[in-house]
């Protein structure tokens, strides 16, 4: 395709307005500041002319930075954070404070996911390994209008590197702490005059990074003095990974009108349990509701079962939700700062842990599909339609308690199936640029969930065999909607930007909590015979039919090249939807009423700026937001369970963030960003109202990076240094908000120092991710009603990476 038709087509492919987010442009050998062209309207722009909040990352800088999953960039994003689950292997976006941590599969997240346009519904298939990458591009606040109804937050973009005829490709090699093992490659080229393919692949694997000394610290049962059961499962070592994927591409250059991109992809990954340790934690309680949590100390009142709220005296915990089985009549624990059965983490928030349930790289998450986008200029007119396939498969497991006890384990059998499809036309006129289409989404869910109760867990009834108490869920979602975008030039100044989409969203939902005995100790067997307890959930069955929709009005001013200011209001929704309740056998079932969850409204006020200074050597951004939430989807995880409460919810922010190369060698970057949200009136307990903050959003969160180039030193290449570091203040990993579940602040560091020869083929370089070795929490689990302990996961320790990389073309 030449380059003139290649540019028509761009300039008839239209998007929606966005905020403004700064971009590192090319950090491996190349100036920090440079054109940055995005994708966020449906139209390639320069981020500087489009006003929306929006950060932009090249495939380059994604190598340089060492990023290798698709959250990782969260990192050095001013106002996005990571919220997880199943010790970090299921993660989500986290964009100024719009969140929801729900483990249950069938939910949908509230930050949208796209890679070249096709939407991702699964919550674990969000999170893939980084290969072959033109860049990335996280929009902030609402996306509604052209990115459809589930992202109230924003979303990121995910864009790979296309066929051209010109054949090229790169091999790129790393080896790594934790005997890790890395090989990206791709090639590229034309295999006719109007066809063109490219194939690329990825292969990363490293070891264990938590020691399982089970059964450390616990070889007898406390309570009864017998010995602790061996592992029934296996005990590895945990927190290894291996990933495998590929992608294959073909352009057909139709007539000088047309293209067609087909793209095919496939990823495969296969884990350890999910690498939780455990904390000992207490449960306070008011008149038997569980209003706080605090950590457990080696004196009282913190070592008791649980603390009463009234006289700080210790109280045993059948005192709540029902009787905890298998404690001791007193209320005191059987180790001083332990958890109800006397463990101890080996090292705290080291990388030592005791977990008799740790099946050898148990966890695997699949995922395939095909995505087709077609461009055709009609003269004037642009057609694009984009149509995409999508199947996620996901087997996890993990220990319940993250302890030597034989408590139980979580397990979960999932399948996602979705299809969507795009139509839009978009031109534009003497003063504006508009765009319109249709978008279709079906999506089948089978989900099924469930807690494992071994024969021998002070959890389980005596009598019981080993039995386990599943979630089988299916759910349909058909989605229709029509949208609409007009950008129209009032002067040469201001620039007014208008858009609306409305949404028809159908679901179908059935529910179930089979009891089945376990035949098999780490995975759901849902063909095993069925056990009668009398304790199982009533089914629950429901059709739902919602009009929807979402709208943008916005004021573009821009008295000259080197400013743009801009105001506007948003209107995002998120579908409602249905909660899935584990039965832990203790806990009472949701009321029918409670199942059902409405849709979440969000109002959003913004105004920004960008800027440049120093003959565009400087760029100068801001925006100031005000969410106002109506029937907020607030995501509360309470004993063993999660589920939505529909609530209200004010947030109000900053981001800033300056970049500048003050010399040919030097580029500096520093980015800010500060939420101040607040959840009103959340049941954090049956009648018990507080105001809290959402969970896993930071209020001040700091990002720098500075970058000094030498030319023509060793062996005529050019050698580069560059060093990165990012703060988080503290957060909570459950929006209860109780004084254990706060998650401390914490700051990463990291360095890179590369040499690219001087025909830039060749590429060496050395990473070092923390270096400061840091230990900081990223998620927690509240089980202190359960086991007197919470659940914890940690980010990586210090991690050393070797590359080298050859490109040709």
């Amino acid at each position: 395709m030449s380059i003139i038709r290649y540019n028509r087509f761009k300039r008839f492919s239209y998007v929606a307005s966005l905020s403004f987010s700064l971009l590192i442009p090319t950090l491996s050998h190349a100036q920090l500041l440079e054109e940055v062209l995005v994708t966020a309207q449906k139209r390639e722009q320069n981020i500087q002319d489009v006003g929306i909040s929006i950060t932009a990352f090249s495939g380059e800088q994604i190598q340089a930075l060492g990023l290798i999953e698709s959250t990782e960039i969260a990192a050095i994003t001013p106002g996005v954070h990571i919220s997880s689950s199943s010790g970090g292997q299921t993660r989500q976006f986290t964009i100024r404070g719009v969140t929801q941590n729900d483990f249950a599969d069938h939910t949908e997240a509230p930050n949208a996911v796209y890679i070249d346009e096709g939407y991702i519904i699964s919550p674990q298939a969000q999170v893939f390994a980084l290969f072959d990458l033109e860049r990335v591009e996280i929009l902030k606040g609402p996306q509604g209008t052209l990115f459809g109804r589930n992202a109230t937050g924003g979303l990121a973009h995910y864009i790979t590197r296309k066929p051209s005829q010109e054949r090229d490709g790169f091999i790129n090699t790393g080896f790594g702490s934790f005997d890790q093992v890395r090989l990206e490659a791709a090639a590229g080229g034309g295999l006719s005059d109007s066809l063109s393919g490219r194939v690329s692949m990825l292969y990363n694997k490293h070891g264990a990074i938590l020691d399982n000394l089970f059964p450390f610290a616990q070889a007898t049962n406390p309570f009864t003095g017998e010995p602790i059961a061996p592992s029934r499962s296996g005990a590895d070592d945990l927190w290894t990974d291996e990933q495998l994927a590929f992608r294959g591409q073909l352009l057909w250059e139709i007539n000088a009108d047309a293209e067609l991109l087909v793209s095919g992809f496939s990823g495969d990954q296969e884990a350890s349990t999910g690498p939780y340790q455990s904390t000992g934690t207490v449960p306070v309680l008011s008149n038997g509701l569980h209003v706080d949590s605090v950590f457990a100390l080696t004196s009282n009142p913190s070592n008791c079962e649980a603390i009463d709220a009234a006289t700080g005296g210790c109280l045993p915990l059948s005192f709540v939700d029902g009787e905890v089985p298998g404690l001791n009549e007193d209320s005191i624990r059987p180790v001083p700062g332990g958890d109800l059965y006397g463990y101890i983490d080996p090292d705290g928030d080291d990388f030592d842990t005791s977990s008799d349930h740790a099946p050898d790289d148990a966890n695997r998450y699949k995922t395939h599909g095909l995505t087709a986008k077609l461009d055709w200029d009609l003269g004037g007119i642009a057609l694009t339609s984009v149509s995409h396939y999508m199947f996620a498969d996901k087997r996890a497991t993990l220990d319940v308690d993250g302890s030597p006890a034989p408590l139980g384990a979580f397990m979960a059998d999932s399948e996602h199936e979705s299809f969507t499809q795009e139509f839009r036309l978009s031109g534009s006129t003497e003063r504006g640029k508009w765009v319109a289409g249709f978008y279709y989404l079906n999506a089948e869910v089978d989900a099924k969930q469930g807690l494992g109760f071994f024969e021998e867990s002070p959890l389980l009834f005596p009598g019981f065999p080993s039995i386990e108490s599943d979630t089988f869920v299916d759910l349909e979602t058909d989605s229709y909607s029509i949208f609409g975008q007009v950008d129209y030039e009032l002067n040469e100044e201001f620039t007014v930007i208008a858009g609306i989409r409305a949404v028809l969203e159908e679901k179908e939902y059935n529910y179930s909590n089979p009891i089945l005995l376990n035949i098999d100790d780490a995975f759901i067997d849902a063909d095993a015979p069925v056990f009668v307890t009398g304790l199982e959930y009533p089914s629950f069955n429901d059709k739902i039919s919602d009009s929807l929709w979402t709208g943008k009005i916005q004021l573009d001013y821009r008295p000259n090249d080197d400013v743009l200011l801009y105001a506007g209001i948003n209107r995002g929704v998120k579908a409602g939807s249905f909660n899935a309740q584990l039965n832990d056998l203790v806990t009472p079932a949701l009321l029918t009423s409670e199942i059902p969850y409405d849709e979440e409204i969000l109002l959003a006020y913004e105004a920004g700026f960008k800027t440049s200074w120093m003959d565009g050597k400087t760029r100068l951004n801001g925006s100031f937001y005000y969410y106002d939430y109506t029937d907020y989807q607030a995501l509360l995880f309470i004993r063993s369970s999660s589920f939505i409460r529909n609530t209200d919810a004010t947030y109000k922010g900053f981001e800033l963030e300056l970049q500048t190369t003050p010399t040919d060698r030097l580029s500096f970057m520093l980015s800010v960003a500060y939420i101040d949200a607040e959840v009103e009136n959340l049941a954090v307990a049956d009648g018990v109202l507080r105001d809290v903050e959402p969970s896993f959003t930071p209020d001040t969160q700091i990002a720098a990076l500075v970058q000094y180039q030498w030319p023509n030193a060793l062996l005529g290449g050019t050698i580069t240094a560059q060093l990165d570091a990012n703060y988080a203040s503290s957060a909570f990993h459950n929006i209860r908000n109780f004084q254990s579940q706060r998650m401390d602040s914490y700051t990463v560091a990291n360095t890179r120092l590369s040499w690219l020869s001087g025909n830039e083929k060749w590429e060496a370089s050395l990473l070092v991710s923390n270096f400061t070795d840091s230990r900081y929490q990223t998620t927690g689990f509240d089980l202190s009603t359960l086991c007197g302990c919470t659940e914890e996961a940690y980010g990586k320790p210090r991690w050393v990476v070797a590359t080298l990389s050859y490109q040709w073309q």
